[in-house]
């Protein structure tokens, strides 16, 4: 997903359902006046914005990026953003990476196994278990 607009970034605090304030008691008004009705004014919500980290991040982007990124986000998938500045238009062109390729084009070397490995490593452990039946 390139060039969303980033929207809100903060935490999102609706506001309680507050009732509207009651109305002011009708003025009095001289004989023959006409009465004009008190209106009162429409509450504004409020939305807090803290400085804590943002649990809340909304991004302005064409339909079908959002499909992709509800399905990425859907299937449990970690999602980072790079944000831009404000005016950078540039488009990029993106290809997957993987491990072997990291290790081939970058250079990269595997280190050779230290003496201060965990022996034995705790994924060969098998895991204790509670027999099927209690002892006699």
């Amino acid at each position: 997903v390139q060039q969303a607009e980033v929207v809100w970034v903060g935490t999102w605090d609706m506001p309680a359902a507050a009732s509207p304030p009651p109305a002011p008691p009708p003025a009095q008004s001289a004989p023959g006046a006409q009465a004009t009705p008190a209106v009162a004014p429409t509450p504004t919500p409020e939305f807090a914005r803290t400085e804590e980290q943002p649990d809340i991040i909304i991004l302005s982007m064409p339909p079908q990026d959002a499909l992709a990124l509800k399905w990425a986000m859907d299937r449990g998938l970690n999602i980072d953003l790079a944000l831009r500045s404000q005016g950078d238009t540039t488009v990029f062109a993106t290809t997957s990476v993987t491990l072997p390729q990291m290790v081939d084009q970058g250079g990269l070397t595997i280190p050779d196994r230290g003496a201060n490995d965990i022996h034995p490593r705790a994924d060969d452990v098998p895991l204790p278990s509670v027999p099927a039946l209690p002892p006699r």
